[in-house]
Order: structure tokens, then C-alpha cells, then sequence
């Protein structure tokens, strides 16, 4: 079941946000999505707000409980400072404060077909975003400048329309046509509520219908309240912060009440999108315990068969010609066997083999049992949660392997973190080895590679992710003062900084650590500023030394 969003919808919601987020601190967040996504925010010292936006929705699940500790997109100690809705418009700005990186937004975009959530430095530059891809104003990568949609323009933003103003704009059109010209020139009317507004005007001509439908508007649009509604009509569930003519209501203590009234849609949401997840991973881990049955049934007979042909071998050398595929012996037992030979290799080398293949048959056949134990217990988790999914609780879904970072290991990452002013991610090698790992396969190719000229240093790599097009030069130069200052040269007025594509970096064979070859470079110059190392270090990351190759 869609929610219908509209301006005065968003003005509440932003109301409701505001009450219970104001003053808190926030431990983490995080924007995660491809395709629905979930934007969350974990407050000190417990509970946490999830919302999961798809292209069309928006919910929005409250969780008492304090999360695990996650990487976040905010600098430690943030608090809110405030969420607000853009006059007559379906945005929500949420404000956070910074010690060190002043004032960050997050803007909701709750826009028809383009629902979106995007972190905004202090610049109005992109530093994340929850769906970054799309074209023209729907793009949002991170480093380009985020801006507003263009404003309605309706009348009575600030304040309500007078009647006499409102009378002259109706009182000419015909009633079954009032509808589209109130939503058209009025400001906080809507499909939703325009109906509810204009009652009888939209089929009676008589003054008095414009008049109540007046009265009506100011009530709906602009009247003070401390409580919220679920309205229900046709089937259809629908938060809203005031009750609507034609609708039946439910009256709720805010908004956050009222859209954790809406049942998700089958399969939607975060309670939908958790039973799927723990449906599906119920059915692998079934198939699996099957398969290990399977083995385990078979897996005696198939060693005592490979020890059989091999004994059979062995008796019978003198039968088998040289370059053949099969031959057919006689068994122990009085009957004859046919056994598959390799060619290529002398028959007793083939029973050597045909030993070694049993040994390890029984090797495995030994770990299957453990193996059954384990995967039933993974079964009997997944029924488990997918059972608290489907009731409602707010389950973690847990990402398969295969998603994570690829060749990730345990230890220290190869490289330090340091975010530029514009919020690109700059990654930068520990030491010689390190930086062979950072540039080939802790990048991607057309991320921007960088490394003061002539000098010993560390590689530079500024996280990029258009191939159409250079990041902003301020950015370029901040990434190339680190690489300046994670070199010889750090000390020098000048340094002479190569960048170049990742992809047109390679290593020679047998080079030592550290050492490539680069193409099509270009160079900036720039003067060592040892106080960025301060002011651009990622949150969470270790005292970043100078390593050198």
C-alpha cells in the first residue's frame, strides 16, 4: 500500500521529526540503496530512525533499541539541530551541527517517481547520496553541486489566502474544473485534500458552498494541531496531520504514530524486504542440508568403489595397453568391471591416484556430519527470523558475501582515510607494499591517481566515480596537498604532483614495491599544507603517519 505524499503532509512530518529529533546526539549515519534503500540514524545512547525509500515510498520504522556501532557519514559528536519541510514543497532538510565541519544537511527528496536522500556539505556539494545515479537535474553523485527544485510559485505560502481572494479565483471557474485550479494556484492544496477543501463547490455554483469551502481550506491548511490521523477510504490507508471530509479518521498522538499505522505492501518495506530475505536464505540453506544428505548417503559407497578399481588395477597391470581410456577386468568377486583410465599416465600411477581420490572422499565424508549440524542450525535461525520478520519485528537483513568488498581481509586496511572539503573520499598507502594494494585493488579504474613527481611518497587515490567528467579542482588540489605531504617533498615551498585515470597506471614485472608506470599525466602544483592532515582526516580513521615508498 503507496503512501500519498503532498506539501502538507511533509510540513507535518517535518513537525513530528522536529519534536522528538531537536538536541539529540547522533552516533551514526547511514544511506544504503539499490533500487529501495534505507536511510538510518542512530542516536545517543539508544534508539534509532529508519526510514526505507523506494522510488515511489517512504517508511518510516522507530527502533528503541541501540544498534550496533556502524560507519557513519557524519563527524563524531553531531547533534540535530533541526528538520524542516521547504515552504509548499515535498522536501525535508534535516540540520545537523558538527564541531569541526560546521553545519551538514540531509535533504529527503519526496518527489513524485524520484524519492531520494542526499548529504549536503556546508557548500551545497553532494557528499552522499542514497540513489546517486540518473541524468540531468536527477543526477546526485557525490562532489556535484545539489540544487533545489524550482518553487510552485502558488499563492498563499507564507500565509492563508484571504476569502475575497479566494472567491475570485474559483467563482469563475466552472465547479467540476475548481479542483485542478485550486491545486494549480493554491499553495498546501493538493489531490489529496482538495476534494476534502471544496466539498459542494465542485457541483453547486451558489456562494455559499465557496464560502464554507474557504473556511474549510483555512481549517485543513493552516490551523494549529497536536495530533495526527490515519484516514482510511476505499481500501486505502493514508497518514495525514489533520482529518479530511469523506475519509474515515483515527486519531493518533503525531505522524510517526500514524505512518507506523500503514501496513507495507507484501514483500515492501523493511519488515517485507526482511521476510524475503530470510525466505529466500531459508530455501538455499534447504537445498544445501539436501545436498550433504546426499553425500553423506553416498560418500562411503563412492571411496570403497575408487579402493576396489585401484586394487583391480594393480592385480591386472599386465592387461592394461598402453593408451587406453577404459579397460574391462575381472572383479574379486567372480564378474567383470569396466574402468575409466587416463591415457596420458602409466596405469599404476592412475591406481595411485585412485587411492589418494578415496582418502580424500573419506576425509570429507568425515567433516559432513558437522557440517549437517550446522547448516540445520543456520535453517532453524532463518525460520526464526523470518517468522519475527513477517510479524513485524524490525529484522537486520544481513547482505550476502558476495556484496561485500571484494578481496577485504582482516587487519588494518592498506591505506588512511581522509575526506576533502567537497566530500570525496581520499585514500592514501600506509607504505611501499600497501600502496601496490591501495592502487590495484583498493580502487576502481577511473578513480584519480596521484603522486608528487620525482619524489619518494605515498600513492594517492581520490575516490571518482564519473568517467565523463574531472572532479572539481578544488577537490583535485586538496588530494594532491595530501600526496605532497605524504612524500620527500613535504618539507619543499613547491611540489609538482602527478594525476592521471587509475586504469592508466601499471606495474612492470618483477618492479619492486611501490614502483609503476604511469600514462597520460597531468601535473598540479601545489604547497604542502601540514594542517590538512587535521582538517581532512575521516572520522574513524587511525593518526595517519607519512609513509614513503
Amino acid at each position: 500500500m503507496t503512501i500519498r505524499f503532498d506539501a502538507l503532509l511533509v510540513r507535518g512530518l517535518a513537525d513530528a521529526l522536529d519534536a522528538v529529533l531537536t538536541g539529540r546526539r547522533v552516533r551514526s549515519l547511514a544511506l544504503g540503496g539499490d533500487g529501495d534503500g534505507d536511510v538510518v540514524l542512530a542516536l545517543q545512547p539508544t534508539g534509532a530512525l529508519r526510514l526505507h525509500l523506494s522510488r515511489r515510498d517512504l517508511r518510516i520504522v522507530r527502533l528503541r533499541e541501540r544498534l550496533p556501532r556502524a560507519p557513519s557519514l557524519l563527524p563524531a559528536g553531531c547533534t540535530v539541530a533541526g528538520v524542516a519541510a521547504v515552504p509548499d514543497d515535498r522536501l525535508l532538510t534535516w540540520t545537523f551541527l558538527a564541531p569541526d565541519a560546521g553545519e551538514l544537511r540531509l535533504v529527503l527528496e519526496l518527489l513524485p517517481h524520484r524519492h531520494n536522500a542526499v548529504l549536503l556539505g556546508a557548500d551545497d556539494r553532494i557528499r552522499a547520496a542514497l540513489f546517486p545515479k540518473g541524468r540531468g537535474r536527477a543526477a546526485r553523485l557525490p562532489g556535484s553541486s545539489w540544487a533545489p527544485p524550482d518553487p510552485t510559485l502558488r499563492l498563499g505560502v507564507e500565509a492563508p489566502l484571504d476569502e475575497p481572494s479566494f472567491r475570485a479565483l474559483l467563482q469563475p471557474v466552472e465547479p467540476g474544473a475548481r479542483g485542478a485550479t485550486l491545486i494549480a494556484h493554491v499553495a498546501w492544496t493538493s489531490s489529496i485534500n482538495a476534494q476534502a477543501v471544496l466539498g459542494r463547490a465542485t457541483a453547486n455554483d451558489d456562494s455559499d458552498a465557496l464560502g464554507e469551502a474557504w473556511e474549510r481550506y483555512v481549517h485543513i491548511a493552516w490551523s494549529e494541531r497536536s495530533e495526527a490521523c490515519v484516514l482510511r477510504r476505499d481500501g486505502h490507508v493514508q497518514p495525514y496531520p489533520v482529518a479530511l471530509p469523506g475519509w474515515r479518521c483515527e486519531t493518533v498522538p503525531d505522524l510517526l504514530a500514524a505512518f507506523a499505522a500503514v501496513p507495507a505492501p507484501a514483500g515492501q518495506g523493511p519488515a517485507g524486504e526482511a521476510a524475503a530475505h530470510w525466505r529466500a536464505r531459508r530455501a538455499r540453506i534447504t537445498r544445501r542440508i539436501e545436498r550433504l544428505r546426499q553425500q553423506a548417503e553416498g560418500a562411503p559407497g563412492q571411496a570403497a568403489e575408487l579402493r576396489r578399481n585401484a586394487d583391480l588395477l594393480l592385480a591386472q597391470l599386465d592387461r592394461v595397453p598402453r593408451g587406453a581410456t577404459s579397460i574391462e577386468l575381472d572383479d574379486f568377486a567372480g564378474g567383470r568391471i569396466t574402468v575409466e583410465l587416463d591415457p596420458a599416465i602409466r596405469p599404476a600411477e592412475q591406481a595411485a591416484r585412485l587411492y589418494a581420490e578415496a582418502k580424500r572422499r573419506d576425509r570429507a565424508a568425515a567433516r559432513l556430519p558437522a557440517m549437517l549440524r550446522r547448516a540445520e542450525k543456520e535453517l532453524a535461525r532463518a525460520s526464526d527470523l523470518q517468522a519475527r520478520a513477517e510479524r513485524g519485528e524490525a529484522i537486520v537483513v544481513e547482505r550476502p558475501a558476495a556484496q561485500a568488498r571484494p578481496r577485504r581481509r582482516s587487519g588494518p586496511l592498506p591505506y588512511h582515510r581522509f575526506r576533502t572539503t567537497g566530500g570525496l573520499e581520499v585514500r592514501i598507502g600506509r607504505n611501499a607494499r600497501a600502496n601496490d594494494d591501495l592502487t590495484f585493488h583498493h580502487s576502481s579504474p577511473d578513480d584519480i591517481w596521484l603522486h608528487a613527481r620525482d619524489a619518494g611518497g605515498a600513492h594517492v587515490v581520490l575516490r571518482w566515480p564519473s568517467r565523463d567528467a574531472n572532479p572539481p579542482a578544488a577537490d583535485l588540489r586538496e588530494a594532491a596537498n595530501l600526496a605532497a605531504l605524504h612524500s620527500r617533498a613535504r618539507t619543499s615551498g613547491t611540489v609538482p604532483v602527478d594525476w592521471t585515470r587509475r586504469k592508466y597506471v601499471r606495474k612492470p614485472r618483477k618492479s619492486p614495491p611501490g614502483l609503476v608506470m604511469i600514462e597520460r599525466a597531468r601535473t598540479v602544483f601545489v604547497a604542502p599544507d601540514a594542517g590538512l592532515l587535521d582538517r581532512l582526516r575521516a572520522d574513524g580513521d587511525d593518526e595517519a603517519e607519512t609513509g614513503t615508498d
